[in-house]
Formats: structure tokens, sequence, C-alpha cells
């Protein structure tokens, strides 16, 4: 298991996952850290093909790690949960990957774009919705399977990414 936590305090919940994981490794997020270390990268995002959360999840610690457990155990399949851990797919050679879409997450920020009534805020989150949708368009149809969990999701996946291998796979609670 490879993840990441808000804080120091939060890594105290990968414990559990050790009994279950061969290991269980979970990194804080740096722009958590603080204030000053979400502007700046805000701020240097704008600067970047990569949308806000494709620039945040993806750390050399993490590269590391996914190309030091790669190297060292037979691995079967990767499962990527959610579209913000999608780059490291780069960073998997010739292992089928599946990536859990839980959103169609460019779709979520437009909504939020659209319904912002702050100017500055609005222009920022258009200018990041239009950097999500270009990333998620491609990297859906890098995986050997993507899986929305709504046939709605799949719907909007599917004329945004034509060339992806969707199937819809539910979540929830029996």
């Amino acid at each position: 298991f490879l993840g990441f936590a808000k804080s120091m305090e939060d890594l105290k919940y990968t414990e559990p996952l050790r009994e279950f994981c061969k290991s269980a490794d979970v990194f804080v997020i740096p722009d958590d850290i603080s204030k000053k270390s979400l502007m700046k990268s805000l701020f240097v995002n704008l600067f970047s093909i990569f949308p806000y959360i494709a620039q945040k999840y993806y750390t050399r610690d993490m590269r590391l790690k996914v190309r030091e457990i790669l190297q060292n155990n037979r691995i079967d399949i990767v499962h990527l949960d959610m579209l913000h851990m999608a780059r490291y797919r780069h960073d998997i050679p010739q292992i089928p990957t599946v990536m859990i879409e839980h959103n169609v997450e460019s779709l979520r920020l437009k909504r939020l774009a659209l319904n912002s009534s702050n100017p500055v805020l609005k222009a920022f989150l258009y200018l990041q919705y239009m950097k999500l949708f270009a990333f998620e368009k491609k990297e859906c149809s890098r995986f050997d399977l993507c899986a929305p969990v709504s046939a709605y999701d799949m719907d909007c996946l599917k004329k945004m990414s034509p060339g992806a291998n969707l199937r819809v796979v539910p979540n929830g609670v029996d």
C-alpha cells in the first residue's frame, strides 16, 4: 500500500494497514504542511501544464518508493485510486494498471468555477478546469482499465476520452 496523509499526526492511521498489506508507506502531502507552502505551490502551478492535483500528489519520495517496490517485488497489477495519482502510471512499466475514477474530476471543478462569485477564484478554478480536463482525457486512456463508479460518469468519460477502456465498478456499502 502506498498513499498520502495530510499531516504527520495522520501517519498513525497507517499502522492497521500493515496487518493486511505486505508493506504500507504513507507520505505527508507537502502542500498541506503550511499555508505558505500551499500558496507557493498554487502560484507555481499557474505556469505548469499539469492541474494542481496532479502536481500536488506527484512527489519525489513517492516516485522513488514506487520504483523500489516494482524493482523488488513481483507485481501482477497496480491499482491507482483516483485521478490525482495518475501521473505515477508513467513510473509503472509493462504491468497492467487500473485507475478508479470516483468522480469525473474536471466536471466537479467546472461546477465550482461556474458557481463561484469571487472573480479571482472563478478565473483560477476555470484555468484549473481546463488543465484538469486535458489531463483527465489523456490519462484515462493510458490505463488498461479506467473504472468510474457510475453509469453517468462512464458516459461523461466516454465522450471525453473515447479511447479509454471503461467499466463501471460501483462503490458503496451494502
